[in-house]
């Protein structure tokens, strides 16, 4: 049962490994990687990571998700996480994630949070 296809208002879905997919012109798609696509106005990079901040791997409402640039840094807020908390500048963080970059065209969204290498343990 855990792979069986379902309909959810009107499309065609299957939850694997707890995320739920969507069928796209016949390929599986991660659901939170087609919304946070649509938010940011471009696909998504392969290396590009999609954090759910509520851990709820199936929350996939985009006041719930955050991009990153990498695996590598996705999976670096999550320990900062797990060893800090929430932290101020976490926190701040996330608030921003969707903000616009006022240094670049109006539509182009900044997407990503500063390098957490570069924070110095928060």
């Amino acid at each position: 049962m855990k792979n069986k296809t379902f309909i959810k208002n009107g499309v065609t879905c299957k939850k694997l490994g707890g995320y739920i997919f969507v069928q796209v012109r016949m390929v599986w798609v991660a659901q939170h990687r087609l919304i946070v696509e649509e938010k940011i106005g471009r696909t998504l990079r392969s290396e590009e990571s999609v954090h759910h901040l509520n851990s709820i791997k199936t929350d996939n409402h985009i006041e719930n998700l955050m991009l990153f640039p990498t695996q590598a840094e996705h999976k670096s807020f999550e320990n900062k996480i797990q060893q800090f908390g929430k932290t101020t500048n976490i926190q701040r963080q996330i608030r921003n994630r969707w903000k616009i970059n006022t240094q670049q065209s109006q539509q182009v969204v900044d997407t990503f949070p500063p390098s957490y290498n570069s924070l110095g343990g928060l």
